[in-house]
């Protein structure tokens, strides 16, 4: 088979790697909104578990102090994250990026 027909066959054929052809300001916005969905699903399932340890406590104490705590580390963690991204983002305005320009897209 000639090498010719081969490129032929395949030169209308694009591959776009995804990511490939961004800057630096969406691929952070894109990991930011990542981390923050990850972050929210864990913490969801935080709050569920203690929760759920202190409904079935019966008065455990052991329980309602594992379930307290467990609480509280989720909301503590929220909070660390929450203020990281306020950081992240008055870095990124100090140096001239708006993080949060693909939230007002939609609107």
């Amino acid at each position: 088979m000639n090498i010719n027909k081969i490129e032929n066959l395949f030169a209308g054929l694009s591959i776009q790697v995804p990511g490939s052809n961004k800057d630096p300001d969406s691929i952070l916005r894109d990991v930011l909104s990542v981390v923050m969905a990850l972050v929210g699903v864990v913490v969801i399932g935080m709050f569920l578990y203690g929760g759920f340890l202190l409904i079935t406590s019966a008065g455990d104490t052991n329980k309602v102090q594992k379930g307290t705590q467990t609480i509280v580390t989720a909301v503590v963690g929220l909070v660390i994250t929450l203020l990281a991204v306020l950081i992240i983002n008055f870095i990124a305005r100090l140096l001239g990026v708006d993080l949060w320009k693909s939230l007002n897209q939609f609107s």
